[in-house]
């Protein structure tokens, strides 16, 4: 697994999601009602995220939702990639108390350990109202920021 190129592309995708804001977004989803990325909107980010690198060639990408988590278990959920036993994610920063980068891709993470994890599952973008849109919105956007 190149762990360098799957950085890359979530730093990419990071910097697009960077240049949003929430009305950019169908109402429909989390994005459009949260506070602004990436506050709120991790697992609208994850689906996202995951379409992006199964396009870029990444198989097997599954989505982790997950809940009570951090060091007093005081986070109430989250949700981020893994790619082959290596997690991804570009949203974990907006945890202020805990120093996690703005892109995250390790095969090991104490965070993420800390939450109480559903099963991993795939992704499709069909399966959410308006995801399609806001997915294209964003690769339009990488075109811009590249």
């Amino acid at each position: 697994m190149d762990s360098d190129r799957l950085y890359d592309l979530a730093s990419t995708f990071r910097t697009a999601m960077e240049a949003t804001l929430p009305e950019d977004f169908p109402d429909t989803l989390t994005l459009h009602h949260a506070g602004g990325f990436p506050r709120g909107c991790c697992g609208d980010t994850s689906v996202l995220l995951a379409e992006y690198l199964t396009q870029n060639g990444y198989t097997g990408v599954q989505l982790i939702s997950a809940d009570n988590g951090g060091d007093e278990r005081e986070l109430y959920s989250h949700a981020w990639l893994e790619v082959d036993g290596i997690v991804v994610d570009i949203t974990a920063d907006q945890f202020d108390d805990y120093d996690i980068p703005a892109v995250f891709v390790s095969d090991q993470s104490d965070f993420h350990d800390s939450f109480d994890q559903d099963e991993p599952r795939g992704t499709s973008l069909g399966d959410w109202d308006g995801m399609e849109a806001a997915y294209d919105y964003v690769v339009l956007l990488i075109g811009e920021v590249a």
